[in-house]
């Protein structure tokens, strides 16, 4: 059995947990990781960042990662292209989410504090 460690609000673990849910896989369990957010937590999982994917004690990170070993997978259905073409879109995408805009909203979110503005 799998499971994912993620957290309910985090964009790159709501991506991941799209992902599950378009393909309707079901035996892959959702877990808070134990200690989120604590020093214990990155002795576990060095890169200290959620999705975790963890196979039978092997842990994989990243949301690009995971998204593409769960297409490789469970290849049915597929969330990619048809074509060659049509999945470097999607991947171009995905991409662009990732780098410009939530890179970006990341760094922005700390500012919303009043206090530390």
């Amino acid at each position: 059995m799998m499971k994912l460690y993620s957290v309910d609000l985090g964009p790159y673990s709501a991506r991941v947990r799209m992902q599950i849910y378009a393909k309707g896989i079901t035996d892959i369990v959702f877990e808070l990781p134990d200690h989120w957010g604590m020093p214990k937590f990155r002795e576990r999982f060095p890169i200290g960042r959620v999705p975790v994917l963890n196979i039978d004690g092997d842990v994989m990170p990243e949301s690009e990662v995971i998204a593409e070993y769960l297409e490789e997978i469970y290849p049915e259905p597929s969330l990619l292209g048809t074509t060659p073409r049509e999945t470097a879109h999607i991947r171009m995408l995905a991409r662009i989410g990732d780098i410009y805009i939530m890179d970006n909203m990341l760094m922005l979110s700390r500012q919303t504090g009043a206090l530390s503005r």
